[in-house]
């Protein structure tokens, strides 16, 4: 059976570079939108350069720019100019992500867009918006995270901080990016008539946006939240545990999942102990419970552990690499292995299913850059 994806017949003109914006328009051309990447027939996307390289091309720029087309286009050439506009009439969306100071150089303000095609859904992606006293200055991922607050409470302590391995903040605001323009192709279709709208995702209000609870935390305290490593700040015991021989993860996230847990574990007395009644009392207590329970998950490996646990439906994981997530055939069947231009390359799949069926969302290979 082959699904038919639920974005086809939509076109989206897409003149954003880096992350945040081709992950937007990735995750569209998965649903099936027809997407035309806009690209400087120079240097191209600048991530055609990033590390590290597959061949003579950058699995940076590779793993979010799957099936789109691409063409070259000097925007600062009236010719080239012109082109762009002829493929804007042409398009549901158009996005970028230039600086506003570069719009008007360029001749993709919205205004300028607008009149080329008034059902044109205009998408900008910036660091700060477009209103207000930063408006004009550039944003990216490592900048916004240290800014929002978010790398506050990454690492082991405030001594040592740390970034979110991946571009979180990026991809959130590619998420909510597409989020955004699939609610406006879907209020124009239920409307009937489907006008022009501008639209801006910033990426730190994107970084505020994921990071709600805690928030709530600090409203709640009054007290900033604090970095504490792999553990939890409000569910105990939610954090990893060294085994005879692997780090496991453990999530007891209520009172079900502790009583599972203190009876696979053969430690059936904690349930009793007036300490760890309830998770307010784990969390206050955490001092005392976390060696006590160091001490019985070095007992045994983590397979042992992970066997058992799963067994007795208490929430526990491994903490894998790359490596093991590709040994792993339950999590691996998520990732496509592909041969771009001959060479070995994987993608993560669109985790969608549609009738009991994935929606396969490969159907071309990433553009080449031509000069």
């Amino acid at each position: 059976m082959t699904i038919r994806l639920p974005l086809e017949g939509v076109r989206v003109l897409d003149a954003s570079r880096v992350l945040a914006g081709p992950f937007c328009t990735m995750l569209l051309s998965d649903l099936g939108a027809e997407i035309v990447k806009v690209e400087d027939p120079k240097r191209g996307d600048e991530t055609r350069n990033y590390q590290p390289m597959i061949g003579k091309e950058s699995s940076y720029f590779l793993s979010v720019n799957r099936n789109k087309d691409v063409v070259f286009l000097n925007l600062k050439d009236e010719a080239d100019r012109q082109r762009l506009y002829s493929l804007v009439k042409k398009s549901d969306v158009f996005i970028h992500n230039f600086l506003p100071s570069v719009e008007e150089k360029l001749g993709v303000r919205y205004g300028t867009i607008r009149s080329k095609n008034r059902k044109i859904l205009y998408v900008t992606i910036s660091g700060y918006g477009r209103i207000g006293r930063r408006s004009g200055l550039p944003g990216y991922d490592i900048l916004m995270q240290g800014e929002s607050g978010l790398m506050s409470v990454t690492g082991r302590d405030e001594e040592n901080l740390a970034r979110v391995g991946n571009s979180t903040v990026d991809i959130y605001a590619g998420y909510l990016c597409a989020t955004t323009i699939l609610a406006y192709l879907l209020s124009g279709s239920l409307s009937k008539r489907r006008r022009s709208v501008k639209l801006d995702i910033p990426l730190i209000g994107s970084a505020l946006y994921s990071m709600p609870f805690l928030f709530g935390s600090f409203a709640a305290t009054g007290k900033d939240p604090k970095p504490i490593g792999t553990a939890h700040p409000g569910i105990v015991p939610y954090q990893p545990f060294e085994t005879k021989d692997r780090t496991i993860m453990i999530a007891v996230a209520n009172n079900n999942h502790w009583e599972k847990f203190c009876n696979a574990i053969g430690r059936k007395d904690l349930l009793r102990d007036k300490r760890f009644l309830t998770n307010e009392l784990r969390v206050e207590n955490r001092e005392q419970l976390i060696p006590i329970l160091t001490t019985v998950m070095m007992k045994r490996g983590m397979e042992q552990w992970l066997k058992l646990f799963r067994k007795t439906s208490v929430p526990a994981a491994p903490i894998n690499k790359i490596s093991d997530v590709m040994r792993d055939e339950e999590i691996a069947r998520f990732v496509d292995r592909k041969r771009v231009r001959g060479k070995r390359m994987l993608f993560p799949k669109l985790p969608v299913t549609v009738n009991e069926e994935m929606i396969y969302s490969y159907r071309k290979d990433p553009p080449e850059f031509r000069k």
